[in-house]
């Protein structure tokens, strides 16, 4: 932490994490000036989570209730049940968001076979 002081960025103790990722994981304790930092299951970089095995699950199933949280908000906030209107507002609100993660499924799913 010496370093950040010389720089001039001093570190939030606070918000320092750590992850250990892959196969052989140690249970090792990491301190910086004498605190113990927290360790995390599943991260977030850029938008994206995994967790410690390297699965984006954690990112699949985010999008997954993102989704579905944008259904169920779209069947509350209209009254309307016209399938043509629902499947326009589908395409307009949810498609993007499963388009978007599109590959990343097609990944999972070559990979749990």
């Amino acid at each position: 932490a010496n370093w950040s002081h010389v720089w001039l960025l001093p570190l939030c103790l606070n918000k320092l994490l750590y992850a250990h990722l892959g196969a052989h994981l140690d249970d090792c304790a990491y301190y910086c000036n004498g605190i113990v930092i927290q360790q995390l299951n599943v991260a977030k970089n850029l938008g994206v989570s995994y967790n410690v095995d390297l699965s984006f699950r954690p990112h699949y199933t985010s999008i997954c209730k993102k989704a579905h949280a944008t259904c169920a908000m779209i069947l509350r906030s209209f009254e309307s049940r016209e399938p043509m209107f629902l499947i326009s507002l589908f395409n307009m609100y949810v498609l993007p968001m499963l388009i978007a993660a599109h590959l990343s499924f097609v990944k999972l799913n070559e990979t749990n076979k």
